[in-house]
């Protein structure tokens, strides 16, 4: 029988039940996941014998329910074992095989976070103190032996014995020490390392894939055979003939552009210009659109030229320097099949191997623009920058196994017979139109009180019968998971231009931390050089990423893996922050670990060579409540980030962060649960960042702009006394005393169905610094688009003008944006939205 799985689980010899350990026939060593204070455990007539190490003394201690074999022990000079600490290895030998049970709820370990593994001198009986699997090299240079029904060894020198791959929980290991040593898993297992060799790196993915199983079971069908090819509907060496009139346009004036944390560093967005030109994506209609400055002054709202998407591509991202236009955009999915070959069909289960597209197109002259080259990289677009014309892209990638498992069937006369037994009470020896009574309601069932099938069910337990599947005649049977057949497999994505294909992934720049129970996730970063449309170079690292932050030189990737970074019972929560170059050629930094969640991009900043995170750890509806903090790391011995400041107790209890910003030497920071405490932070001592100021208002603030030293705005929402949201808000806060911040304006837009894109993405918020106008698109209900222009004047805001369109056609459900800029001597405010254009003239103000 064939059983197919995108990807193996790993079965080692001992296998743990909630509250059961399984014991071998014969020596085995091995450990328990918790503390055992009786050792009658292991009062079983099977068990001979129980022997640990004492590191400390360097000597046995021993343990038997038989007395006669105990006093031998003790007899011998060997301490009597009392105990079992949580996650000490110890040897036990038994005369046949037969699960040990155990009380959880008496045994849980007093700290669950407690991931230390202490080892002393000489030889260490030991094992991995988490729930994890890691690469023997976690243990660096020192000698290691592990058994299980044979020995593997990790050492430098040479010997006879298999190398040991990985090492897991349950497995008992030898560590000899040349000194005492703290392992700190949580922070080891964490390091990034690189590869000799390519055979090195695919047989780490490999095992990686081994040891965590993705969560996906289905499949998508696409439609690969439609879509339009831009190279063969367009001659003249992939030009797209003029439209409209070519004649040379004036340039507009102090016109806003898409919203940037970092001055220089370049966001993506659906709508960009050079100050002449705009082009704006349509994506219900197919196409970016583009126009000019003087033509929408005009009112000619007609395009001047157009670039076609293919069927149902999707644009992810877009930016436009040095006359270049760069275009993300996402392509379908297609599968691998056995042979390797590429398919728009799949056998069950598909690999499916994600890809997306980067074109670069020439616009220097907009009446003939031409395709400069065209990119198809494997993996799922995450995010990207653009600096000075370099394009930073971040992917992920999965890399995939398609299994095949053979099935064994095992000897195991006392199970089969039990579950015999079982299914005849289940089903009362009878047959129903021919089916198991045990699958029709009408079958009879055992009378209510009997035990007899309790007692079956606990003697299935017991010999561990659980382990196996059984059929219909209660023949036991498993798949054969540490023997698969390879049917296929994909293990490094590529990029794909000019007929010329790239690997993304090479040992010596690709990173992977030594815990291998992750998900094999691997976030890819490649740089293209716009300017002539060439790819230069990935770095990569095995890990899931979710949140990211550029400066000007360094980009940040967070991660947050489970297990090891979270504790359910106790809601804390980990977070990863890895650290790379991207000022010249990419390299790694290095990482560090800050408590809590990020809200987003702007919960981190980089100033004076450290790094700022705000997190919220915990969740209001915990026992544990929640703590609102700020983390200032700075890299430090091996180049890790390391946390030199910290402040704690941000907000009430129960409340999250909803908005940050971090400026220069100060930061703002909002928490929420039913009013807004408004706190501005004093960050001139990275090592001693403290509260200067608090305001408590109703509702809250999502995202922050700064005005100047003595004034900032902020986005978000008006709330009632319950904390419930209201309308969209847009406030104004005098820091003038910084120490004492307050709210000096504010205006209530709409109800709580108003809304606006500029409250998760800052992008879309035009602001322009010599005037202090700005402007928001945001909808009342889902058919009414506006776009606000307001300007702040001194203390307060005033409403300037709301450009207005009512959207019962199909773009309504278009992304909106705006522009403000000025032309010929007048101030102009646009609203682009699919393919309509609203631009009028609005008042002048004096600079504010």
């Amino acid at each position: 029988m064939r059983f197919l799985l995108l990807f193996s689980l790993l079965f080692s010899t001992i296998i743990y039940a909630d509250a059961a350990l399984e014991i071998k026939k014969g020596w085995q060593l091995t450990s328990l996941p918790q503390q055992i204070d009786d050792m009658s455990l292991f009062d079983n007539n099977s068990t001979l014998i129980v022997w640990s190490f004492d590191a400390s003394t360097q000597s046995w201690q021993g343990y038997s329910h038989d007395a006669a074999v105990q006093s031998k022990i003790t007899d011998a000079g060997y301490t009597l074992l009392k105990s079992l600490k949580p996650w000490q290895a110890f040897w036990i030998h038994s005369t046949s095989a037969w699960t040990a049970s155990f009380d959880t709820a008496a045994t849980v370990p007093q700290n669950p976070l407690n991931t230390h593994l202490e080892l002393k001198t000489g030889w260490n009986l030991v094992a991995l103190p988490s729930k994890t699997v890691v690469a023997a090299d976690l243990f660096d240079d020192m000698t290691v032996w592990k058994y299980s029904d044979k020995w593997q060894v990790h050492s430098n020198s040479s010997m006879p014995f298999p190398p040991i791959d990985e090492i897991s929980t349950g497995e008992g290991l030898w560590v000899k020490s040349d000194k005492d040593r703290n392992i700190d898993l949580n922070e080891k297992s964490s390091k990034l390392h690189t590869f000799a060799s390519e055979e090195e790196m695919l047989k780490y993915i490999r095992s990686m894939l081994k040891n965590y199983r993705h969560p996906y079971y289905g499949y998508i069908d696409f439609d690969m055979t439609g879509g339009s090819d831009f190279s063969a509907n367009n001659e003249d060496n992939g030009a797209i003939p003029s439209s409209n009139g070519d004649a040379p346009k004036e340039q507009a004036s102090d016109a806003t552009s898409t919203n940037l944390q970092e001055e220089g560093v370049d966001e993506s967005d659906i709508l960009k210009h050079d100050g002449e030109h705009i082009f704006f994506v349509d994506q219900e209609n197919g196409h970016i659109h583009i126009t000019s400055f003087a033509d929408i002054a005009a009112g000619n709202y007609t395009p001047l030229q157009e670039i076609p998407l293919e069927k149902e591509q999707y644009i992810q991202a877009m930016y436009l320097q040095n006359n270049r236009l760069s275009v993300i955009s996402h392509k379908n999915i297609y599968y691998i099949m056995q042979d390797g070959s590429k398919s728009a069909s799949a056998v069950y289960p598909p690999q499916q191997i994600q890809k997306f597209q980067l074109d670069i197109y020439d616009v220097s002259d907009i009446s003939s623009i031409k395709l400069l080259s065209s990119m198809e990289i494997e993996g799922d677009y995450r995010e990207s920058r653009m600096i000075e014309g370099r394009l930073v892209l971040i992917s992920h990638f999965y890399p995939q196994i398609q299994y095949e498992y053979p099935i064994i069937y095992p000897k195991a006369p006392g199970c089969v017979e039990l579950k015999k037994k079982i299914i005849e009470i289940e089903h009362n020896g009878s047959i129903n139109n021919g089916v198991a009574c045990g699958s029709n309601m009408q079958c009879p069932l055992p009378k209510p009180g009997s035990t007899e099938l309790q007692d079956l069910y606990r003697d299935f337990s017991k010999l561990g019968c659980y382990r196996y599947n059984y059929d219909e005649n209660a023949t036991a049977w498993y798949y054969d998971y540490d023997n698969p057949t390879v049917l296929s497999e994909y293990l490094v994505p590529t990029l794909t231009t000019e007929g010329k294909t790239v690997k993304l992934l090479k040992p010596e720049t690709f990173y992977a931390p030594y815990k291998m129970d992750q998900s094999a996730d691997i976030t890819i970063i490649s740089t293209i050089d716009t300017a002539e449309g060439n790819y230069t170079e990935s770095i990569s690292f095995l890990g899931s990423t979710h949140t990211y932050y550029a400066s000007s030189k360094s980009l940040y990737l967070v991660s947050s893996q489970y297990p090891l970074y979270y504790d359910f019972e106790y809601f804390r929560e980990q977070q990863a922050v890895y650290q790379f170059n991207i000022s010249e050629k990419l390299s790694y930094v290095g990482r560090g670990f800050v408590d809590g969640r990020m809200l987003n991009q702007y919960s981190m900043s980089e100033y004076n060579d450290t790094l700022r995170v705000a997190t919220t750890s915990g969740n209001s509806w915990s026992t544990t409540g929640t703590d609102n903090a700020l983390f200032v790391l700075k890299g430090g011995n091996n180049k890790e980030l390391e946390i030199i400041g910290s402040l704690h107790g941000l907000g009430k209890n129960g409340e999250t962060i909803h908005a940050v910003r971090f400026i220069g030497d100060r930061g703002f920071v909002v928490t929420f649960r039913r009013t807004d405490p408004f706190y501005t932070l004093d960050l001139k001592d990275p090592k001693a960042p403290a509260i200067a100021g608090s305001l408590e208002i109703p509702g809250f603030s999502e995202y922050f702009h700064p005005v100047d030293e003595n004034r900032i705005l902020s986005i978000g929402r008006d709330a009632d006394s319950a904390g419930v949201a209201q309308g969209l808000q847009i406030q104004l806060f005098d820091i003038s005393d910084f120490s004492n911040p307050a709210l000096a304006d504010k205006i209530t837009i709409g109800n709580s169905r108003t809304y606006s894109e500029a409250e998760h993405n800052p992008r879309v918020f035009a602001y322009r610094n010599s005037d202090k106008m700005f402007g928001l698109p945001y909808r009342k209900g889902y058919q009414d688009v506006y776009f606000g222009l307001y300007q702040v004047n001194g203390l307060q805001i005033d409403s300037i003008a709301d450009l207005y369109e009512n959207t019962q056609d199909k773009w309504s459900y278009s992304p909106a944006r705006g522009v403000i800029f000025d032309y010929n001597g007048s101030t102009y405010g646009a609203l682009f939205q699919g393919d309509h254009i609203i631009c009028k003239t609005i008042p002048q103000k004096a600079k504010k």
